[in-house]
């Protein structure tokens, strides 16, 4: 048992011990990185707290693994030949983030602006990087339609959950940084942004659909 409080601190501490010492290399530090998302993944699996319904729940943990799985190998990914291993790991905790979004639907008019926000994201996105895609035109560009997918899911989720398509939202912008660094231009303080702003998501969206039912 955890309480809601006690989790955002631990998630936060262990989330700023991995931000704090980046891009430093050294033993352990994929597991660190993936630590913040693995201590969710074991909080949803090991506690008996959550209203959820069991479909929900086992597709919120398996979103949830294969982001850890994503961090394990962009972390260790020093010569490109993991990357598209992290990116097809991403790719799958996205399918299965949005079709857990869809098990509850109903559109509002309120769901328009946000839906608007995520297709421009996603159309300015593709204009900017392009061009530096090179052979990984199709995987990226398949990643930024799966990601557009995840964010309209979470837009017409019902109820309208403006925490889940806030944390949505910001996964997108968490990805946007890292294309546009490999493929178009330099970001500073590149990981920062992209860390700060990917833990933060994955904790805006697991909270959004445990709706804070941790007792």
């Amino acid at each position: 048992m955890i309480s809601t409080p006690l989790l955002i601190i631990a998630f936060t501490l262990m989330a700023a011990a991995y931000i704090t010492k980046q891009p430093e290399k050294y033993f352990g530090h994929a597991l660190i990185k993936a630590a913040p998302i693995l201590l969710l993944a074991a909080v949803l699996f090991f506690s008996n707290s959550f209203q959820l319904p069991s479909m929900v729940k086992y597709l919120l943990l398996g979103s949830l693994l294969f982001s850890a799985a994503g961090d394990i190998f962009l972390a260790l990914d020093e010569d490109d030949s993991l990357f598209v291993w992290g990116l097809g790991s991403f790719f799958i905790a996205h399918v299965i983030y949005g079709i857990n979004f869809l098990q509850s639907t109903g559109f509002q008019t309120a769901a328009i602006v946000p839906i608007v926000i995520i297709l421009l994201l996603g159309i300015v996105l593709t204009t900017k990087i392009w061009p530096g895609l090179g052979e990984l035109k199709i995987p990226v560009l398949a990643y930024i339609l799966v990601s557009v997918f995840m964010g309209i899911a979470a837009a017409i989720h019902a109820p309208l959950n403006w925490l889940l398509i806030a944390g949505t939202i910001v996964f997108m912008l968490s990805d946007s940084v890292i294309a546009v660094e490999k493929f178009w231009r330099s970001v500073p303080y590149r990981d920062f942004w992209v860390m700060s702003t990917y833990y933060l998501a994955q904790i805006l969206i697991f909270l959004a659909l445990t709706h804070e039912m941790i007792v």
